[in-house]
């Protein structure tokens, strides 16, 4: 790809990130061309639909949340590494309403768009060093973990403020740790 092509192409990405993470996906194209300073064409040279546009972003948004939890795996903490990838998905999914919609649909029987069911493995892993440890309970599965996380972004949207999140966060936490 020419340099110019390339930049172009990220100036997209970043414009629409920037706009799903505010809107979600029912925001116009144009809107988005409009922002990156760029033609309808050139967004439709890259990027042919909205949903193609969309999957781009949501795969780079997932991405970094799969590195961040690939990372995890390795920590000598592994009950504390578990909740940290679940305090980043729950972050990465409240500042960014794609990537929400795309941890939500990496739960069971979901609807996957492109990228989204990437965090189970590694998602698996850092709950499997945490269980092996102790720290979280030996009945959960990632499908049960995926479905939490799932059920607490929607009760984020019904939190008024930051204590309550946390608040959510810790109910959530308390019930998927060990009970020793």
């Amino acid at each position: 790809m020419r340099s110019d092509a390339s930049k172009n192409r990220q100036v997209i990405l970043d414009a629409a990130r920037k706009v799903f993470a505010e809107h979600g996906a029912a925001v116009p194209i144009d809107r988005i061309a409009e922002l990156a300073g760029v033609g309808a064409g050139t967004l439709y040279r890259h990027f042919p639909t909205k949903e193609a546009l969309f999957a781009a972003v949501v795969t780079s948004g997932v991405e970094d949340v799969v590195r961040y939890a690939t990372a995890q795996a390795d920590r000598s903490d592994a009950g504390t590494a578990f909740f940290d990838v679940l305090a980043r998905m729950l972050d990465e999914g409240l500042a960014n309403k794609a990537v929400k919609d795309a941890m939500s649909t990496a739960a069971p029987g979901a609807a996957r768009p492109s990228g989204a069911s990437a965090i189970r493995k590694p998602l698996q892993a850092v709950l499997a060093r945490a269980q092996q440890r102790g720290d979280v309970r030996d009945d959960v599965t990632v499908d049960d973990v995926l479905a939490v996380v799932t059920g607490t972004f929607r009760a984020y949207e019904q939190a008024t403020s930051t204590r309550s999140r946390r608040m959510l966060f810790d109910i959530m936490c308390r019930g998927l740790k060990a009970t020793r």
